[in-house]
């Protein structure tokens, strides 16, 4: 049973966690279309970085929003931003091939504007994706292709990632010596760096590269370095709690039973500390499978228990399996041969799930085989028809140039009846817009008698309901403040929010700066001009006594 932690580090969007309010002033800014599009944009953008993790569809929705306008607008940046989103959104809904689509449309953008980071950015998500799958070679590629870009621009921060990737990519296939070789640079490159978070994961990535080669010794020499990293130096609980498990990994590995169940027990009480219960199930099925190899069924039976239920809570069907199977051993040792039958049913049944689950990997696998060998023979067929379409291109050119008189001739007849065509049309448009004009005089000449009407007999009732007009009148304008009130001073204070926070977490040029301040200053302008409204309204509202004295 393999349940060691291996490290894999893929840059992809982060997730900011925002309250709604922030979500809704954001959302505000954008609805403004007297903003300038940038600034439009880019409140569109932080919007969708915020949601994108918990709302994936609506993401898709509104970086589809953004890369309208953005192209609109001729921004590229944007426009490329807006097609990342929609891949990463893509991915976490499980449409992969999609995913990779709008990754390579991003892509073709940050090639045009020569924008080598987003460019090895764009790279290692696409190799993430081919590595979630098996596609190794696919993988590999991207991998590649993104390193060889960061160590043009030097970026000393992201190079032992991308080393990282590689040697995990190697390790899968079975080169684990290959798969050292890159670790190791990661390592040095991090410790130069002095970066101890992308140290430490070269670390675990060594130990579990040397325990895949059952050289346990050594992988207890990088684990324990990764330790000291988290305890002391980090200080983070989690990551500490996972190279501890570790360490007794390689003691297991090395039989060496009580040490591997001390530092399982280490690992497991910080677990229960940060009640981290996937990680818990992950050591609690460790110690009962030392426990069952040493032949303590019962203590083996209890830890597979409590490890089997949260594996269960977790839904991490593998860590199931795996409880089952102990379980199963154990109450066989023991005797109780019909619950180790019931053991056995339940471990076959979920393995048989995760068999399931491969087939469908599989599948997916199958999926994207087809689609890069489609692609290739697509841009085979393409090259083969553009070869054609030029042949085609010179005939016809050849063949423009023997009728060009003729064709100059039939042109020039043609311009001329259209002209033609153009002046009878244009009197009968002017023949029928005075006729219109007519009718519209008459139509209003009859509006004016029928107000005229209307009039008299409005005065003839208004001395009979005048005090009840005074106070609908009164009520109207209790209305008006009430409508004021809630309305119209809420849409340009829901629009200085959004621009006040853009202003918090967003650069601008100097141009920029100036529209947006400017914006501040008018629905400023526009809060002040509701509320000098609104005292207006009361002074006449406070008359309502000497009416009523009437």
């Amino acid at each position: 049973m393999k349940c060691l932690k291996i490290w894999f580090f893929i840059v992809l969007i982060g997730h900011n966690v925002v309250c709604a309010q922030e979500n809704d002033s954001l959302l505000s800014v954008w609805n403004n279309r007297h903003l300038p599009d940038s600034t439009r944009i880019i409140a569109i953008n932080q919007l969708v970085k915020q949601i994108l993790f918990k709302q994936p569809d609506s993401a898709i929705y509104y970086s589809e929003l953004q890369l309208k306008q953005a192209q609109q607008s001729g921004d590229s940046l944007y426009a490329a931003f807006a097609y990342g989103k929609i891949a990463a959104a893509n991915h976490l809904l499980g449409d992969n091939i999609a995913a990779i689509t709008n990754y390579e449309n991003s892509l073709t953008i940050h090639i045009a504007r020569r924008d080598t980071a987003r460019i090895a950015s764009t790279y290692n998500n696409i190799g993430g994706i081919h590595y979630e799958f098996a596609q190794y070679t696919q993988a590999l590629k991207y991998y590649t292709q993104a390193m060889e870009l960061r160590q043009l621009t030097n970026d000393t921060l992201t190079i032992p990632t991308q080393l990282n990737n590689i040697g995990q990519v190697h390790l899968q296939q079975g080169l684990p010596y290959k798969a050292i070789e890159y670790f190791e640079k990661a390592l040095k490159l991090s410790q130069q760096a002095n970066n101890n978070r992308t140290g430490l994961y070269s670390l675990n990535n060594l130990g579990a590269a040397y325990n895949h080669l059952k050289q346990y010794a050594e992988s207890m020499k990088h684990f324990r370095r990764a330790s000291q990293i988290t305890g002391s130096e980090l200080k983070d609980l989690y990551l500490h709690s996972v190279s501890i498990n570790n360490i007794g990994e390689a003691f297991k590995g090395l039989n060496e039973p009580d040490s591997a169940l001390f530092y399982y027990y280490k690992s497991l009480k910080i677990k229960e500390d940060l009640n981290y219960k996937q990680g818990l199930a992950v050591t609690l099925i460790n110690i009962a499978e030392v426990y069952c190899d040493t032949e303590q069924y019962n203590k083996a039976i209890e830890a597979a228990k409590r490890g089997l239920t949260l594996s269960q809570e977790a839904e991490k069907l593998e860590y199931v399996a795996l409880a089952y199977d102990i379980l199963h051993r154990s109450y066989k040792a023991i005797g109780q041969y019909r619950t180790a039958l019931g053991m056995l049913e339940k471990h076959r049944d979920a393995d048989h799930i995760l068999k399931n689950e491969a087939v469908k990997e599989e599948l997916i696998q199958m999926s994207f085989t087809n689609y890069y060998e489609k692609k290739l023979m697509a841009d085979s067929i393409a090259f083969r028809k553009e070869s054609e379409i030029k042949d085609l291109q010179i005939h016809q050119q050849k063949q423009q140039l023997k009728s060009e008189t003729s064709q100059k001739t039939i042109l020039a007849t043609a311009v001329l009846l259209l002209i033609l065509l153009t002046v009878v049309v244009y009197r009968n448009y002017a023949i029928k817009m005075k006729s219109n004009e007519l009718i519209s005089e008459k139509n209003r000449e009859l509006e004016q008698a029928n107000e005229e009407v209307k009039s008299l007999n409005e005065n003839l009732e208004k001395i009979v309901s005048d005090r009840t007009e005074k106070l609908q009148l009164s009520l109207s304008r209790l209305h008006k403040y009430h409508h004021d009130l809630v309305h119209n001073i809420r849409a340009p204070l829901a629009t200085l929010l959004g621009l006040l926070y853009l202003i918090k977490h967003e650069k601008f040029d100097s141009k920029e700066n100036a529209e947006v301040l400017e914006h501040i200053h008018k629905n400023t302008e526009a809060v002040d001009k509701v509320i000098k409204s609104i005292s207006q309204e009361m002074n006449v509202y406070e008359d309502i006594d000497d009416f009523n004295n009437l």
